[in-house]
């Protein structure tokens, strides 16, 4: 939990990638605890990405309504299909918050004419291991044409399938990496990280004596680049890490 002030440059945070943090199995108080990290360490940019849309959106009008509008802090729906996806990206639109994205990945249909206005950026890719459902190219360019009426900046991942480095993640012969540029506050000298993080060592050993009812979260860090796109910062040009710090339930 205190790993983010200790970090020697800035970063993106993927938070909990490998879980949600929205699910019902994490208490409301260890979500508030994160995000009052995110808060006290503003020199980082954190993107929270969930299927539970609702309890996303009922705490970020109560219990983290503190967290909602910073510009530093993105938080993010998957939708993958019609029927559970597209009510996330509603959901998403009535969230008072600075940064909002939308991770349409795996796309396993088309979407149809559907609406994002309010979406800062679209993640676009397919699914991809020995399993893979299929995508159609029409899908993609019916997601970005949507994107490009409303607004949004579009990012293209992948194609996916089973050789996912053999398919790719050209799109009309190009790759499209923009982003919404960061927004983030002056990195700190270390000595003032440090005290910072020292608060914080003492409720990590409070939610690891918790376990395993508790368990920590895994932090995916992408270190950023001085690359940008015509949108802001290039996201295909950046190296990635993880930092395993807890475990939750799998989404």
């Amino acid at each position: 939990m205190a790993a983010p002030f200790l970090w020697p440059k800035p970063v993106r945070v993927f938070v909990n990638s490998m879980s949600d943090l929205f699910h019902e199995r994490v208490p409301d108080e260890y979500i508030e605890d994160l995000a009052r990290v995110m808060i006290e360490a503003p020199w980082h940019t954190y993107q929270v990405l969930t299927k539970r849309h609702e309890r996303m959106a009922s705490l970020l009008a109560g219990r983290l309504s503190f967290a909602a509008g910073c510009e530093h802090i993105w938080w993010g729906v998957i939708c993958e299909d019609r029927k559970f996806g597209l009510p996330r990206i509603a959901t998403l639109q009535t969230i008072n918050a600075a940064r909002r994205f939308v991770s349409v990945e795996p796309l396993l249909e088309d979407l149809g004419d559907f609406d994002m206005t309010g979406i800062d950026w679209a993640i676009v890719g397919g699914e991809s291991g020995p399993k893979a459902r299929p995508m159609e190219p029409e899908w993609v360019d019916n997601v970005q044409r949507v994107c490009d009426r409303d607004g949004t900046i579009f990012f293209f991942k992948q194609w996916g399938g089973m050789h996912k480095k053999l398919t790719g993640r050209t799109l009309h012969d190009r790759t499209w990496d923009d982003m919404p540029t960061l927004s983030a506050a002056p990195f700190p000298s270390r000595g003032v990280r440090v005290e910072k993080a020292k608060p914080w060592n003492e409720r990590a050993e409070y939610w690891a004596s918790m376990q395993p009812v508790v368990p920590l979260v895994q932090i995916e860090v992408r270190l950023r680049s001085n690359s940008r796109g015509t949108q802001g910062r290039s996201a295909a040009s950046s190296r990635s890490t993880s930092v395993r710090t807890n475990r939750w339930p799998r989404s």
